[in-house]
């Protein structure tokens, strides 16, 4: 296994670019999934990395030896493609050692090899079969062992798990993490597939129009997409919302209520909207916390959410950025783009609602999933939005119904547009 490092890689097709100065370093034995969607690079990657494509500039690098002008057999990477690509007229067992006999290695060495291999697939009993007379997961772990019994410093996946069904691919995900832990080569996967690069990696790479857009861990890129374009793409719900300079506590903050100030408020540069202040006709503020903004979205009035700033700056800027914005549009408030995790929504009975409400909402429909439901809520005209709650939780909910909506602060995303 060794460390996979892409420096400043482009690649263009005719007039159209698709890859923009990718720079990229995969860590020694560490799964990475590129994920994005179609015609976003991630598979002009894997092909350049393995040697079917030459980028146009930049460097690869793998395990301190540069690949470039290397042809693919002499790379040593294992390569397990969308369609597997085994022989139909070669045993399971002569399909994997392929490769062994292109490199000219002792059959001896071939058949512990292959064995071996076998084994870490949990295929043993099945080498003497042929392709067709195998399952769709068990071809694609024939694949895989091929890929593997080289002993390759770098496996690349391009999305192995696409062909097969839903419940296949769900137990195959598992064996991929299993068989990762096993082996410790360093892995790439190509994927369009959201649940397997955050099932799967220990890095996400998400990409569009040939140019990354964050690169974390899966949990952190779910719960702190980097833009809206991000949380999209990872499955968070986003709306238009508009965040406002929120009631000082003593005149009555709370959920659901906004203070618009009148023409002849001045909001100064310098002062600050305490707990115990009141917001007067001639009193000048700045908002300085979340907890100064009400954030106005799909009908629905949040407190307390975190703000994050174009360009990478933190919540600490939001006095001199997101509250210079807000005192230059006191009435009318700030434009922004509201992420909300679905899991972050609950619903309850009106007459159970609890005191951080976020507001009323008519349930449109629901949606039962197994273990969770999910439930589609719209309020005051606002566009749906959804909930996923566990399925008990959903219990005497019906469409028609008069629900509260609370929303965790931790589950929203705001950015200033």
């Amino acid at each position: 296994m060794s460390r996979l490092t892409l420096s400043s890689l482009s690649k263009s097709f005719g007039s159209k670019t698709v890859l923009k100065g990718i720079d990229l370093e995969v860590p020694e034995g560490s799964f990475c999934a590129l994920l994005g969607p179609s015609g976003s690079g991630k598979t002009t990657i894997l092909n350049i990395v393995a040697g079917i494509e030459t980028a146009d500039t930049g460097t690869i690098d793998l395990g301190g030896r540069s690949l470039k002008g290397l042809p693919p057999e002499r790379r040593n990477i294992g390569v397990v493609f969308q369609s597997y690509a085994l022989f139909p007229h070669l045993s399971v067992a002569d399909n994997i050692a392929f490769g062994l006999k292109s490199r000219k290695v002792p059959r001896a060495d071939q058949r512990r090899k292959v064995a071996e291999v076998l084994d870490l697939v949990g295929l043993g009993e099945l080498a003497d079969r042929k392709p067709a007379q195998l399952s769709g997961g068990q071809q694609q772990r024939v694949a895989l062992a091929r890929a593997l019994v080289i002993e390759p410093d770098l496996l690349l996946l391009d999305e192995p798990l696409s062909a097969l069904d839903r419940k296949v691919r769900g137990d195959m995900q598992a064996e991929l993490a299993r068989i990762h832990r096993e082996a410790g080569v360093t892995t790439v996967m190509v994927t369009h597939d959201q649940e397997e690069a955050l099932s799967l990696a220990d890095q996400v790479v998400l990409l569009n129009d040939g140019e990354i857009q964050q690169r974390d861990t899966p949990e952190r890129m779910y719960r702190n997409p980097a833009s809206p374009f991000v949380a999209g793409f990872m499955g968070v719900q986003h709306f238009p919302g508009v965040l406002r300079v929120a009631e000082a506590a003593g005149a009555g903050v709370g959920a659901g209520k906004t203070s618009v100030p009148a023409a002849s408020d001045v909001l100064g540069a310098g002062d600050v909207l305490g707990a115990g202040d009141a917001l007067g006709a001639s009193d000048a503020v700045t908002s300085t916390s979340p907890q100064d903004h009400v954030l106005e979205v799909a009908g629905l009035a949040l407190t307390g959410v975190d703000i994050h700033v174009p360009g990478g700056a933190s919540s600490a800027t939001i006095g001199t950025t997101i509250g210079t914005a807000i005192d230059a549009a006191p009435r009318t408030g700030v434009n922004v783009t509201a992420a909300i995790a679905a899991e972050a929504v609950s619903v309850c009975a009106a007459d159970a609602a609890p005191t951080s409400a976020a507001g009323r909402a008519t349930v449109d429909r629901i949606v039962f999933l197994g273990p969770t439901a999910e439930v589609i809520v719209s309020a005051n005209g606002g566009p749906e939005i959804r909930a996923l709650l566990l399925s008990r939780d959903a219990v005497g909910l019906h469409e028609g119904s008069e629900v509260e909506v609370s929303i965790d602060p931790a589950g929203v995303r705001v950015w200033a547009n």
